[in-house]
């Protein structure tokens, strides 16, 4: 049996988490290099759609470009997850 390291556990984990995001992103019409218009978006996402289009709006001008500001907030959103994750861990 072979022991990862936990700084290997951890980045496995990051890409899980980050590739889930992206996968929602995805269906709420948020593309890696363009965003759909939000008539394509299933109506019961339209509120967290209106929700990443505020965030990525501001990443945008942070950023300067859509593709940019869309992996950055996949970035930010992993943080947040796995901080989450981490914490509830800890507590117990």
């Amino acid at each position: 049996m072979t022991t990862m390291k936990l700084e290997n556990r951890v980045e496995k984990i990051r890409l899980l988490i980050w590739n889930a995001f992206d996968k929602r992103l995805q269906r709420l019409g948020l593309m890696p290099n363009r965003q759909y218009d939000t008539d394509r978006v299933q109506a019961d996402n339209l509120d967290e759609r209106r929700r990443m289009d505020d965030i990525l709006e501001n990443l945008i001008g942070e950023t300067g470009d859509y593709t940019h500001a869309r992996e950055k907030c996949i970035d930010e959103l992993c943080f947040t997850f796995f901080n989450r994750i981490a914490g509830v861990k800890v507590m117990e």
